[in-house]
């Protein structure tokens, strides 16, 4: 049992250790179905062909994909409380700007 215990706990450490950014969210509009917003700290330049250059420190979420209404929730959410956020990219664009697949919420 105490072998029990003593794995647990230090598997929980490591999950304290991953390396994984997070951002709070400093500005957000609404350009027709697309969510721009950007970060602190700006997130990094990506390699995305897509990419406008003086758009590079947004992320955007598409309104009419299924599911990115919740994202854009998240999003106003983390934007009014200043919680801290982590942003899995779709590695893909929407309206020039980097699109989102997945907001985290850090507790």
């Amino acid at each position: 049992m105490r072998a029990f215990v003593f794995l647990s706990a230090l598997l929980l450490s490591f999950k304290g250790l991953t390396a994984e950014q997070q951002y709070l969210v400093t500005q957000v509009d609404i350009q027709g179905e697309v969510v721009l917003f950007k970060t602190h700290p700006q997130k990094q330049v990506t390699q995305l062909s897509c990419v406008e250059p003086s758009l590079q420190a947004h992320w955007g979420v598409d309104l009419n994909v299924p599911g990115n209404v919740n994202i854009y929730s998240l999003v106003l959410g983390a934007f009014d409380s200043q919680t801290p956020v982590t942003i899995t990219s779709k590695q893909a664009c929407i309206a020039g700007v980097e699109a989102v697949k997945a907001i985290g919420v850090i507790k």
